[in-house]
């Protein structure tokens, strides 16, 4: 994206991809697969290469996929950053176990594995991936939903660590504020 065009337009951009990534995630034939149906909707972890492998190499076939699943939230916080509001992503994913959610973070999670990074789990909830990628707007979407603001999962366990660990101070105050809990602590 061109950064001469000014934040407002990036931001605009930014938040287009997002929603052309949650689109392009949305079609028939990535849910149609044997395997999504059988295995990400009952959130079965990860547990070797091999398999996360066998995945990601199955929906390598659809040429948009790997940019999809891996730049949905990247574009999302960019455009956060630019001043647009995400928080159709709360609505989007409004449970806390959604469908579409959980095929997305299925897919992130057999990429990850596959090339040797951490996987997010499948215990991860949005408010988790939010509160990871400075997504103010969605978490106040969330909350002001009832979400658990203390629900464990993911891989730093707690929405609380993951703003934390990234450096969103905004997001901590307000997790905080909401009852998030002072003693949380990641796996380690």
């Amino acid at each position: 994206l061109d950064a001469s065009l000014g934040q407002p337009s990036l931001g605009r951009s930014h938040d287009l991809l997002s929603k052309a990534c949650i689109s392009y995630l949305s079609m028939e034939e990535l849910h149609a697969s044997l395997v999504t149906r059988k295995l990400s909707r009952k959130r079965l972890s990860i547990t070797t290469r091999k398999y996360a492998t066998r995945i990601a190499r199955q929906y390598q076939q659809y040429k948009l996929w790997d940019y999809a699943v891996r730049s949905l939230f990247e574009h999302a916080s960019r455009a956060e950053s630019g001043g647009i509001d995400q928080r159709h992503l709360a609505q989007k994913f409004r449970c806390s176990h959604n469908t579409e959610f959980d095929d997305w973070r299925f897919f992130y999670d057999c990429l990850c594995v596959a090339h040797y990074d951490e996987a997010h789990g499948p215990g991860t909830v949005l408010l988790h991936i939010a509160s990871e990628h400075g997504l103010l707007s969605c978490i106040s979407e969330l909350l002001s939903q009832g979400v658990d603001v203390n629900v464990r999962g993911g891989r730093f366990r707690f929405a609380l660590i993951a703003a934390a660990s990234q450096g969103h101070t905004a997001i901590v105050q307000l997790l905080l504020q909401n009852g998030g809990d002072r003693g949380a602590r990641d796996r380690n």
